[in-house]
């Protein structure tokens, strides 16, 4: 298998944007999108972290999301928690296998199923990432203006809920 060039995602520079108001003058519409801004902001913070490891964030997500549960899973429930299509799990999926990072298992009770299990090369990349994340996180936390940072999670937890419900709602699944 040819070796693949390294990961680069061009974002823009970083510069201070602080003082510009890009809000809409309707709050619920500036929660959710400063949540989505705050998460874009997120995954470059991430992506900085994983670049040298030539990881991208959403193969990061998959081996962390294996890794939390704790025991193998079927594509489609890793692609629900994280939100992608089938097509670009599979895609994440064959990437991390050729690294050695998951491996594909039979399902036991459903022979046309195929389960994905995190290997130790995998969590041995998690447990090595894991400092320069967590530290990152930190500072990004302790620059909070107000509040408790349990607060925070909390709102964002619920805010993540009520978009699931609308979701469901509106959509289906």
């Amino acid at each position: 298998i040819p070796a693949r060039p390294p990961f680069r995602r061009r974002y823009p520079e970083p510069m201070d944007v602080s003082g510009i108001d890009i809000g809409t003058g309707h709050l619920p519409s500036d929660i959710v999108l400063g949540a989505m801004r705050a998460g874009h902001l997120a995954e470059r913070t991430l992506a900085s972290i994983l670049r040298p490891h030539d990881l991208t964030p959403a193969s990061y997500n998959v081996l962390n999301v294996l890794h939390r549960a704790g025991r193998p899973l079927c594509p489609s429930t890793i692609g629900q928690l994280l939100l992608v299509t089938r097509g670009t799990m599979t895609g994440l999926i064959d990437s991390l296998e050729r690294r050695e990072y998951v491996v594909r298992i039979p399902h036991p009770e459903d022979g046309r199923m195929t389960l994905i299990a995190v290997t130790p090369a995998g969590t041995d990349l998690l447990t090595e990432l894991g400092p320069a994340h967590r530290k990152a996180t930190a500072e990004v936390v302790a620059g909070l203006h107000d509040g408790d940072p349990e607060d925070v999670a909390s709102t964002l937890a619920g805010l993540q809920d009520a978009m699931d419900k609308w979701l469901l709602a509106h959509l289906g699944d």
